[in-house]
Parts: C-alpha cells; structure tokens; sequence
C-alpha cells in the first residue's frame, strides 16, 4: 500500500495538480504533466467555488458520489454557492454544479465530527470520477500498535492507537497540491488543541485520524505546510491506483481529521435521501490481511 504513492515520488516529480490553476471556470486550467500522481484519477476534487472567487480554497470537497460532495462541518457550503471539478484530460473540461442542500453531521461539535455532505443540483458526469473509501473491516488488514511508538514521542502526542502508522498519505490543499504526509495515528490522541479535547472518547466507530510530517527523505520532499483554509479538503490513501478518502478534513496546525469510513452508514443514509447513491468502497481483497 505504501508503494503506491512511494514508488510515484521520483525525481523530477512535483506536488501540483496543475501547470495552469482554474482560478475561473472562463478561464479554463491545464493538468502538470509532471505531477507524482498524474496517473491516478483525482477528479473527484473540488477545485474552484464561488465562496471565495478571488481565490478559489477556503472551501474544499471531495465528491463521494455522482450528486454529493464530502466537506468539512466546521466551514460548509451554503445553498447557492457553486462548485466546479476538472476532467483528467491534460486541458480538463470543467463541470459547475449548485449546491442545493447541506448537511452537517447531527453530533458535529469543536471540530468533531467534522464532516458535512453537499448535494449538487444535478448528477457529475462520468467522467468526473468519486472517491472510494475504505470497508467497514478495514481493520482486517491494519494491525493495531498500542501505546507510544519512541519515534512518534518525541513530536508532543499521546497515542492510543496507531493504526495504518507510517504510511503515507496524499492530502489535497487550497493551492492545488496535492502534498504526502505520514499517518501518525487512528485513535485518541492527548496532545491537540483544547477544541479537540472531546475527542478523547473516540471509539472504533467514531475514529478520527492524524498525520505528521513524514521522516522518510523522499517523502520529505512532497511534504508541505498547512495553512488556514487548507482544512476543507480531504486526505487519501492509494489503493490499486485510485484515490480512497482516509479523513476529511485536515484542520490544521493540527494535523487532526476526521476518518471518514467510522462515519459510513450516516454518509450512505444522507445520500440515499436524493436516490439510489452509495459509497463506492475500496477492495483490499488482493492484499494480505493483518
């Protein structure tokens, strides 16, 4: 699993989605050849709304079905706002929806559920492609570390689990990078901000997600910074060369998000209010479990 972002992080590689960014829908956008991950299918990103024309962040998503879009509870849309995705053609065609609902996760409290689901006005066309996520057993194939591994200890964090550790993780930001970042931990974690504390009581079904920057060298050179308003936009693993959303969003300085595959059955209750929509999981079947 970690090859399949490791053994795309080569020399010459670099960390934007794009040569030209999409600041307007007029003015169209080209896809940077040169991208380490430009052989896998990130359509499913938001990248322009009309919240913040000016500049285009602030307010990510990540579509999770052909009519809905994955975003965080603490800054969502509102109904009118609009939401554009770009093709994987090199010169991408780019598709404009309206948002005409919202909903943020009934629990959602200091930064916890974070999670919110946008419904577009009408389906994404095909070639607009969601993102999957994890199984509900995704556990089978990530063995639990319990306590504090000595390499972790040293940046400040309490962990409790460390589930799916060290593996690298591509986190999508406002700038249109698309940036590789270590998991830190799955679990409760003792040492974020005081707005998190709440989170000392996760479950397994109610998990949320951290990340940290990596100490590997290659991956160091596709790690970067988050700023605010990088917080919209969603974390994924690669699996069999597609995009897997692990956690949405990212809010930083933290480097805390929520994991999205505990908060599955709600997602797939919400979708299935506007039709026949459901998230589309990753199958882990070809690898060897924990």
């Amino acid at each position: 699993m970690a090859a399949e972002i490791d053994d795309r992080l080569t020399t010459g590689k670099e960390i934007t989605l794009f040569e030209t960014y999409p600041f307007t829908v007029e003015a169209g956008c080209t896809r940077n050849a040169d991208f380490w991950g430009a052989t896998v299918d990130f359509s499913c990103l938001g990248v322009l709304n009309s919240d913040y024309a000016d500049y285009p962040g602030y307010k990510g998503g990540v579509a999770i079905s052909a009519r809905h879009v994955l975003q965080a509870g603490h800054c969502p849309f509102i109904v009118g706002n609009e939401l554009t995705f770009a093709t994987m053609e090199s010169a991408p065609t780019l598709y404009t929806r309206t948002v005409t609902d919202v909903t943020v996760h009934p629990s959602y409290e200091n930064y916890y559920p974070d999670i919110a689901i946008a419904t577009l006005s009408e389906d994404l066309p095909a070639s607009i492609v969601p993102a999957k996520m994890l199984p509900d057993n995704w556990e089978d194939w990530f063995p639990e570390l319990p306590g504090v591994p000595s390499d972790v200890a040293r940046w400040g964090h309490g962990v409790e689990h460390t589930r799916l550790y060290r593996l690298p993780i591509a986190i999508h930001n406002m700038s249109g990078r698309v940036h590789v970042e270590n998991v830190l931990s799955v679990g409760a974690s003792y040492s974020v901000p005081s707005r998190l504390h709440t989170l000392e009581g996760t479950t397994p079904e109610s998990l949320f997600y951290s990340v940290v920057m990596p100490q590997d060298v290659n991956r160091q050179a596709f790690s970067y910074y988050l700023v605010k308003g990088d917080c919209g936009h969603g974390g994924f693993l690669i699996l069999n060369g597609a995009p897997v959303l692990a956690h949405m969003p990212i809010t930083s300085p933290s480097y805390v998000g929520t994991f999205t595959v505990g908060f599955a059955d709600w997602i797939n209750s919400v979708m299935a209010e506007d039709g026949e929509y459901q998230l589309e999981r990753a199958d882990l079947s070809g690898f060897v479990k924990a």
